[in-house]
């Protein structure tokens, strides 16, 4: 280092602390991180990724999102995400108790007609008794990979409102709709 790199060691970069340069522009992050152009830690990943302006551009966009009451993961995305959530109806073939569960749910068995087959979930939804389960419509997400809760693999995302009064309220079909019908 020569006489114009004036920082002392314990401001310079080191090994293993995660921050890369963001671009013209971008400086280490300090104390004062928040005034200015520069970019806070955790983020220096998404600026390289953008762009240094288009990094601000999209600040904008989850800064107006979240005034709407929406979170960042609410931020608007293209058709060709959405299409790519592969949404069907199925029927609920039975319902068990899954008491191994951290918090109360119930495993479902799903038909999804031939396509897709018959598939399992986990589903948070015991303000649902098994009897109004169990033969109704639902909504799923088919195509995200398995996630593994406890000893029980779910195949399926089961779709549904939240609401605080009443917890969980499933999304399904006002009239009879074919069983496997892709959700446009």
């Amino acid at each position: 280092p020569g006489h114009a790199d004036r920082r002392s060691d314990a401001d310079r970069p080191g090994p293993g602390d995660g921050l890369r340069h963001a671009g013209p522009g971008a400086e280490r992050p300090g104390p004062d991180w928040r005034s200015g152009n520069r970019v806070p830690p955790a983020r220096l990943r998404d600026v390289e990724r953008l762009g240094h302006a288009d990094w601000f551009r999209h600040r904008g966009r989850l800064a107006r999102a979240r005034a709407c009451g929406l979170s960042d993961a609410a931020s608007q995305i293209d058709i060709d995400h959405f299409t790519a959530v592969d949404m069907r109806v199925g029927r609920v073939l039975s319902v068990e108790g899954f008491p191994q569960a951290r918090l109360p749910a119930w495993k479902l068995t799903i038909d999804f007609g031939e396509a897709i087959g018959v598939k399992r979930s986990s589903a948070q939804i015991t303000n649902y008794t098994r009897e109004e389960l169990e033969d109704t419509l639902v909504v799923a997400v088919v195509n995200f990979p398995p996630r593994r809760i406890g000893p029980f693999s779910s195949e399926v995302l089961v779709l549904g409102a939240l609401d605080d009064e009443q917890g969980v309220v499933l999304l399904r079909p006002d009239r009879g709709a074919a069983i496997g019908s892709r959700i446009a």
